[in-house]
């Protein structure tokens, strides 16, 4: 399913500063349309067609589920950097992010979904030169490669900042980090592993780049709510659709249709 322009709706609310510790229950009386974003490429959670708002992936799909149940109109953004969306979402330009993981600081200023799925991030090399890895420390010493401002979970965050060295890649060029490996301009690169394995594929460089093992960590991934818009409230509502379409098996239905191709 592709997203581009659905029916979606949400609730209203007095919202200031503290307006996030302030939302609680449903209203869907004011609230008609769902503004979503989100990163500009990450496989499984979302992929966006070349210069076009028109979105897929399993929370873009999830979404157009959520909104068909709830009456709602979701209508896709166009792109922008990642760091714009946070200060989309804090100037009240922008209702939800799709797929986000958790941190505290983000947890202070916006509104999270329960978590979706599970995203487990990988540890990728050029082939020939892997190494053991079986905890963060083995990464100690050695260049590695992430993408430019995202989070991949406090823990890692927290232990990367203070241990290891990283060139950031913008991420708007979808296969620089690969061939950037490709060439030996560092030693490994850290991706969710499906995005990764993705990447590899796109790229070409199949047998040229592979995963290791050890995942480095698993992350939940959430819809993020902004506090600062009517539909603040939805919060609530996305809660009982993602944990009724796990019990029903609809969120498994969507994993299985993006990764096992």
């Amino acid at each position: 399913m592709v997203l581009n322009k659905y029916s979606l709706c949400l609730l209203p609310t007095l919202l200031g500063v503290f307006a996030p510790l302030l939302i609680t229950g449903t209203a869907l009386a004011e609230c008609r349309e769902l503004r979503v974003n989100g990163t500009n490429d990450w496989f499984p959670v979302m992929i966006r067609e070349e210069n076009t708002n028109n979105l897929s992936g399993i929370l873009p799909d999830l979404a157009v589920e959520i909104g068909s149940q709830l009456d709602i109109q979701i209508i896709p953004q166009p792109q922008v950097s990642w760091k714009s969306l946070f200060l989309q979402m804090e100037q009240g330009e922008l209702d939800v992010i799709m797929g986000v993981y958790w941190t505290q600081d983000r947890a202070n200023r916006f509104l999270y979904s329960k978590p979706v799925l599970q995203d487990e991030v990988a540890i990728f090399v050029r082939k020939g030169r892997e190494f053991p890895l079986q905890r963060l420390e083995d990464l100690v010493g050695r260049v590695g490669l992430r993408p430019q401002g995202g989070s991949y979970g406090e823990s890692f965050d927290s232990f990367a900042k203070e241990n290891l060295l990283f060139k950031h890649v913008p991420s708007r060029d979808r296969n620089k980090i690969m061939r950037m490996l490709a060439s030996d301009v560092a030693d490994y690169a850290v991706l969710g592993r499906f995005d990764g394995l993705e990447d590899i594929q796109s790229s070409g460089y199949q047998g040229e780049i592979v995963d290791l093992p050890w995942a480095v960590t698993s992350n939940g991934v959430h819809f993020l709510f902004s506090g600062h818009t009517e539909c603040a409230g939805l919060v609530e509502d996305f809660n009982k659709e993602i944990g009724r379409m796990m019990k029903d098996g609809t969120i498994a239905k969507l994993e299985q249709k993006y990764i096992i191709r």
